[in-house]
Parts: structure tokens; sequence; C-alpha cells
């Protein structure tokens, strides 16, 4: 399913990267280079007790933009949300099959069960870089969403990309 709004305003160049104070945390290896992987239980659960990942899934946005070749060669998978001591947080899997460095704008949709839709404003895209032909396990905390008591459970997690860049 595909959210317009959020597309509408960074196709109109009015998203802001890398705003706030987030914790922005990854890994990266050669692509090919093996990654270890947990069981689909693990994946469902999550490692730290208590902190439930939600399976998501990532898409093109409606009108994404960006190098054509880099559009078809970043894959993106491994998609999960999940509360992280009050803060939402969002994971993506990316592998840039190119042979120069990327940088994906990432809009992080994600929608709270009777609290709506969160991370789809004009300032919630972020810069995801990833060297030429590497895996990069990307992970953010987008902090407490606003106007939400609580920690509402995460009924879907439904990052887009906006737009994938060269350098």
């Amino acid at each position: 399913m595909h959210r317009s709004t959020p597309i509408i305003l960074a196709a109109l160049g009015l998203a802001v990267a890398g705003c706030g104070a987030a914790e922005d945390a990854t890994t990266s290896s050669p692509a090919g280079a093996s990654v270890a992987s947990s069981s689909p239980a693990a994946a469902a659960t999550g490692a730290p007790a208590g902190e439930r990942r939600v399976a998501g899934t990532i898409e093109k946005s409606l009108l994404v933009s960006g190098d054509k070749e880099a559009l078809a060669k970043v894959e993106a998978g491994q998609v999960w949300c999940r509360w992280n001591d009050g803060e939402v947080e969002l994971h993506v899997r990316f592998v840039n099959g190119m042979a120069a460095h990327v940088t994906v704008q990432v809009q992080p949709n994600y929608r709270l069960k009777g609290a709506g839709l969160h991370g789809d404003g004009a300032g919630s895209a972020e810069g995801v870089g990833i060297d030429a032909g590497a895996t990069r396990e990307w992970s953010k905390r987008l902090g407490s969403p606003s106007g939400v008591n609580g920690t509402p459970t995460i009924s879907e997690c439904a990052p887009e990309i906006n737009s994938v860049e060269l350098g």
C-alpha cells in the first residue's frame, strides 16, 4: 500500500534527511560476505527479551527518484520495527550491487494500533549511505511518536524508499 502524502512531499524536496538526534546503528560487510542468520522465531520476536520485533516490508515510493541503475541494483529486506526503551526502532538490511557508494532516502513509515500512521512527516526521511559492493544492517531509533501515550502495539512496519542517489 502506498502512502502518497510523504511521497509527494519528498518529491517536492521538502523532506529533510537525518533530522533529530535519534540513534543510528549499522554494520557493513562486502556484498557476498556471509551474514549470520537467526531462526525465524528469533527474527519474529527479536533477540532481547520483551522487545518484540514486528516484521515489515519496504517498497519503492510511488514517485521514487534517483539513478535508474542504482535503483535496480540496491536491494532491501529483513525489515522490522520494535519498541526499544520507549522509542520506535526501524531496521533494514541493504545490499549495494553497485561499484559506487549510494545514498538511500528512507521514509520510516509505521502504524500504531489505535494511534495511526507515524514516520510519514516531511522531516522524517533518513539518509542511509551504503559503500560500493557492501551489505549494511541499518537500524535507527526514530524517537517517541508525538502525542502518543505509552507504547501501543506496532501494527504495521512499512518504510518506503524515496530515492537512491550515487555518492
